[in-house]
């Protein structure tokens, strides 16, 4: 998400890419295996931060816990290790020191950042839906383009530079 401090609105909320780890070869669209999910990850959290040192560019990423904790012991605990990516270059691991699981582990894994956010939906699902559905009634948070793998569908009307432009589903 891209925070905007707009002049009318104040901070505003832009999504700009939403990644789904669906495999491209599955006829009914499972999930990528949970190797090729991390390895995903790590490609995108190289692609955003760009040529800057290790997570420069990354605010945070914030990981699911999942039911049951799917989400530490699946995605959390395989980011605390240094990784090594496919150019043969080092990078650091990530952690989160504030969560309760990870406490101490600072001095586990020294050379890990601290931009990793673990969430446990059920504990804040009520909350979090309901600050949404506030935000998006308020028109601060914003939507990218749906994306369907042969076109791009625009949900609603935009205004273009100069002139208008409609878009059909």
């Amino acid at each position: 998400m891209r925070i905007k401090n707009d002049e009318n609105w104040g901070y505003t909320g832009e999504i700009v890419n939403c990644i789904n780890f669906v495999d491209a070869e599955s006829k009914k669209g499972y999930k990528l295996d949970s190797n090729r999910q991390l390895k995903g990850i790590r490609e995108n959290l190289l692609l955003y931060n760009g040529l800057a040192n290790d997570y420069d560019n990354i605010d945070i990423l914030l990981v699911d816990q999942g039911s049951g904790g799917g989400g530490t012991s699946t995605y959390a605990d395989n980011l605390l290790n240094d990784w090594t990516d496919k150019n043969g270059r080092k990078h650091r691991g990530l952690i989160d020191k504030e969560h309760d699981i990870y406490k101490g582990y600072d001095r586990l894994y020294p050379n890990a950042i601290n931009k990793l956010k673990l969430l446990s939906p059920r504990k804040y699902r009520t909350q979090m839906v309901g600050e949404f559905i506030e935000l998006m009634d308020l028109g601060v948070i914003k939507f990218p383009y749906e994306y369907k793998n042969e076109f791009i569908s625009v949900t609603k009307q935009i205004k273009m530079l100069k002139k208008q432009s409609k878009f059909k589903r």
